[in-house]
Order: structure tokens, then C-alpha cells, then sequence
């Protein structure tokens, strides 16, 4: 900052400088997210380029201008004004950095600054660097900028060599930024969906089951529990390796999926065992849907890497059906838990009979009390 400091710049700077400290904190709050400690290489120099977008109400920069800037950048760097610079969001065409050039008209200037609040509200946009340029210092729009969300600030006009080292700052932290934020997804996507077959892994299944108990015994639905397993599973992987008997378990994931409706729920909770949860559906519904099922598997071969010909193979299925009146009032997630604990138990006695009877056949118990 160039003396004389202005007090309420100074301290919007600061405040600034917060909330960038602050932003990724809550994704390392856990140990576990944290990045792991160790002898790691140093970082490499290469880095993507960048996408800039100066936004100015005023005169376009030259080409001469913009040409060094890509120069020097290595990235893209266009023009345009407030409004398309707006309609960029709706494309959902986002450069890394935006350049707002602030000329001290109260007018453009403060339109200028709601492209600000709207950047940082939008769910996509809020994410991009802003950099805020003044053709020539005025600290009370400076410090309103920054507290409207502007990462940094340039108010002595354009300069090169000092636009290019704080776009450079600013590219570096949003990409840092967008690399946690993938990280995150990524680690959140592995706690609730198995990663062979793209269905809800046990934990998560099992919560879905207490969570339509609840919403079912509210408005007076009957629930079907649905527990597959395929038979003499262990074969396959003797047979023709465990790559095949992946093959087969996406395959059967990818088909019980198809059978289901939008609001049924599918997951994988053992290694070859598949639960089904189905709301408002009657017992002869779900027992016509299990049987179809069944005959569907049993009637269709699959295509696996270690065998020229297609191998067959079947299903049991164990149903039980939980009507209304099968359980008392939940009133608290111990007991939604407990029923839904329950019905699987339930669905596993009938699967268990469904094998017992000679496999490829559907077992149903008709209560979950």
C-alpha cells in the first residue's frame, strides 16, 4: 500500500486478507481431511493457464495491450462490458479472474460494483478471482469494493508488471481452491456411494432404510425391504477372477437400477449382496417386481473379460413388508433405527429361505413385527 494509508481502506484490506485466509479452513477442520504430511517433492513449475476477463464501461484496452498481457499471462485474456460480462453466468462461461476497472464516474463505477455482489452470489461465479483496477485512487470505493467481495486492488492505474504478478497471486489461489473443493467431492461421493458399482454403499443404505420407515409410517404406506444375493457368486471368482465377478456385480447393479422407480432406493451392502427399498408399494406389487427380476436375471447371460462365451447365473431375493401398524409411533431416530434394523433382519430370514429352497426364487415374509 502507497502512503498516506487510508484508514477504512487499510482495514478493508485486512478484512479482505481474512476472509481469503478463512475460506478453505472449514475443509481441513477434520484431521482426516487434512493433507498428509511427508517427504513430498516440491512442487513442479508447470501450471494451467489462465482465463482473464478485464470488465470495463469505459474505453476497450488496445490490442497492443491485450496481446502483452496474453504474452506475459500465458492464458486467455478478453474483454467485455458490465452486462455481458453478467450473461457469462447464465452461459456458465466463467474466466478464472475477472479485472474490474473502477474510473471514478459514480455511475459506471457503481455498476461496476454490482457486478460484484452478483459474481459473489452466484453458486458458480463466487469461486472467481476479482481484481478491481482504478484508473485513479479514490479509498472509499477502494474499501467498499473489497468489502463487497474484490480479492485485490490496484489503484494507481494499469501497470504490467504489477497487474501480471497479481493476477498470477490470483489464479494461483482460486485453482488451489478449485482442487480442494474437488478433493472434497470426491472424499463426500466415497462416503456415501460404493465406488464398483455407483450405488449407495451399506451405511448409507442402511440410513435410507430408517429414513422412508419414518416418512412411510407418517403417512400410512407400507414399505418392501428387498435383500439380493447372487448365487454361487464364489464360482465366478474361482472360475474366471475376481475381474469378472467385478463385471458381473456392476452388470447386476446396473439392472436391479433399471428395474427400480425414481423414489426407490438401491445400495450395496456385502460383496455380492444388494438391498432394495421400496415406499407405497403393496406386497403383491413388490413380490410381481421380485419374481420379474428374478426370471430377468436368470434368462439374460453376461458378457465378462475372461470367458469367449456369456456365463448365466441367478438370483435369491429375500422380501419383507412393513405395513403401517407393524410398528408403534417413532418418535425419535433410535427407534426409526430399530425398525429399520428390523426389516433387514426380516428380508434376511427370507432370503436365508429363499437359498434353503433351492436358490433363483424369491422368499417373503409378509410382517416386520
Amino acid at each position: 500500500m502507497v502512503k498516506p494509508i487510508c484508514d477504512s481502506l487499510f482495514l478493508g484490506r485486512v478484512r479482505s486478507i481474512i476472509r481469503a485466509r478463512n475460506r478453505p479452513a472449514p475443509f481441513y477442520m477434520h484431521e482426516a481431511l487434512s493433507p498428509a504430511p511427508g517427504l513430498a517433492e516440491p512442487a513442479g513449475g508447470f501450471a494451467l493457464p489462465g482465463n482473464f476477463q478485464i470488465v470495463s464501461s469505459g474505453q476497450p484496452r488496445t490490442p497492443a495491450c491485450l496481446s502483452q498481457l496474453r504474452k506475459r499471462l500465458g492464458g486467455t485474456v478478453t474483454q467485455t462490458t458490465p452486462r455481458d460480462a453478467l450473461a457469462c453466468l447464465r452461459q456458465n462461461n466463467l474466466p478464472d479472474v475477472f479485472i474490474l476497472t473502477l474510473t471514478g464516474a459514480d455511475e459506471t463505477d457503481e455498476e461496476q460494483l454490482r457486478v460484484i455482489s452478483t459474481l459473489r452470489a452466484n453458486a458458480t461465479a463466487r469461486h472467481c478471482g476479482i481484481l478491481v483496477l482504478q484508473t485513479q485512487p479514490h479509498p472509499v470505493a477502494a474499501a467498499h469494493a473489497l468489502d463487497l467481495g474484490a480479492d485485490d486492488l490496484m489503484q494507481h492505474g494499469f501497470d504490467t508488471e504489477e497487474l501480471v504478478l497479481r493476477l498470477e497471486g490470483l489464479l494461483k489461489r482460486k485453482q488451489q481452491g478449485d482442487t480442494i473443493r474437488r478433493d472434497v467431492d470426491a472424499r463426500l461421493r466415497e462416503a456415501v456411494f460404493d465406488p464398483l458399482t455407483g450405488m449407495y454403499n451399506r451405511r448409507h443404505a442402511l440410513s435410507e432404510v430408517a429414513r422412508l420407515a419414518v416418512r412411510m409410517r407418517h403417512k400410512g404406506l407400507p414399505l418392501a425391504v428387498m435383500l439380493v444375493d447372487i448365487d454361487h457368486f464364489k464360482r465366478v471368482n474361482d472360475a474366471f477372477g475376481h475381474a469378472s465377478g467385478d463385471a458381473v456385480l456392476v452388470e447386476t447393479a446396473r439392472r436391479l437400477k433399471s428395474c427400480l422407480r425414481p423414489l426407490d432406493v438401491a445400495g450395496r451392502i456385502g460383496g455380492e449382496e444388494f438391498l432394495l427399498v421400496l415406499p407405497g408399494i403393496t406386497e403383491d406389487e413388490a413380490a410381481q417386481m421380485a419374481k420379474r427380476i428374478c426370471r430377468a436375471y436368470r434368462t439374460t447371460p453376461f458378457t465378462i473379460p475372461a470367458s469367449v462365451q456369456p456365463i448365466h447365473t441367478t438370483i435369491s431375493i429375500g422380501l419383507c413388508i412393513a405395513q403401517p401398524e407393524d410398528s408403534p409411533p417413532l418418535g425419535t431416530s433410535q427407534s426409526a433405527q430399530a425398525l429399520a434394523a428390523r426389516l433387514i433382519d426380516r428380508a434376511d430370514q427370507a432370503l436365508y429361505s429363499a437359498k434353503h429352497g433351492g436358490r433363483d426364487r424369491v422368499g417373503l415374509i409378509r410382517s416386520a413385527a
